[in-house]
């Protein structure tokens, strides 16, 4: 087998085992890890489902469970012992399928760090046609129980997941890293450029004070609460811009709404530097 589609389906089973855990993990309360994958059919197979990935990846797999480890969900998701035959009841079944939605709604976000978005769906296995690849046995446990679930793939899944590393190659080369957004508005400046930025919208808000507070100051605060600030009445307030005091000055109301007068104002380089959080010194703007 390729090389790549073997590194793929390791990776790829290695998210749906760590997820296993996880979900055993949060049904027992003990500590379930993933142990090592392993390839063959060692697992008896009584009790089949099947998940199907669709977009952006297509391809389908089919997951087998023992009675034992049937019993064992059953029992956990039921609340009573549970025995289990290959022909399972309605309410078996329900509380089977529920397992693997739980169990696939993890295995995407186990998924994601190396397939990205993938959308995994229960599916009847007998969507999925006979697989040519070698299953992988998954294996969890908390050292008094385990599980074990057989994953067979489907050639088309195999394949998609192999390619993977193609389409991250060729993405990586088709489009280069842009360039950072103060960058470009650095070299925007420098170019004399700056027309193109003139109709640029910037949040800007006012800044009357600033306190620094506990976790319990702030859990205390209820309605009606004053909370001091370390501004004196009179003096002028900020205005902020991406974090930068861009300027100072005295609030005004405007046709009834709150405005500031400017006092004092910062030199040209700390105003464009708000921009896009270009790296300018912020000092204390001259009296």
């Amino acid at each position: 087998m390729d090389p790549k589609v073997n590194r793929a389906i390791e990776l790829w089973c290695s998210a749906w085992s760590s997820s296993l855990a996880r979900l055993m993990s949060g049904l027992t309360g003990s500590d379930w890890t993933a142990q090592a994958s392993e390839r063959g059919n060692e697992l008896t197979c009584d009790i089949w489902f099947g998940i199907c990935a669709t977009e952006p990846r297509h391809g389908a797999q089919r997951m087998a469970l023992g009675l034992k480890d049937a019993a064992t969900v059953l029992t956990l998701f039921t609340g009573e012992a549970a025995e289990t035959s290959a022909a399972l009841g309605e309410v078996q079944q329900e509380a089977l399928t529920e397992f693997m939605r739980q169990w696939a709604g993890l295995a995407q976000s186990a998924l994601k760090p190396d397939f990205g978005e993938i959308t995994l769906e229960v599916s009847h296995p007998s969507q999925m046609t006979a697989p040519n690849q070698v299953p992988a046995l998954l294996q969890v446990g908390d050292g008094s129980s385990s599980l074990q679930v057989l994953l067979q793939f489907s050639d088309e899944l195999a394949r998609v997941l192999g390619d993977r590393d193609a389409e991250a190659d060729t993405d990586s080369k088709a489009a280069p890293a842009p360039a950072k957004p103060a960058a470009r508005v650095a070299q925007m400046v420098r170019e004399g450029n700056l027309e193109l930025l003139m109709d640029l919208e910037l949040p800007a808000s006012l800044r009357f004070g600033s306190k620094k507070a506990t976790l319990g100051d702030l859990l205390e605060l209820s309605a009606g609460a004053v909370v001091e600030l370390d501004r004196e009445v009179g003096e002028p307030v900020d205005l902020v811009i991406n974090d930068i005091v861009v300027a100072r000055g005295e609030v005004v109301v405007v046709d009834g709404d709150y405005g500031i007068r400017i006092t004092e104002l910062g030199p040209p380089g700390q105003r464009i530097g708000s921009l896009l959080d270009l790296k300018y010194d912020n000092q204390a703007l001259s009296q």
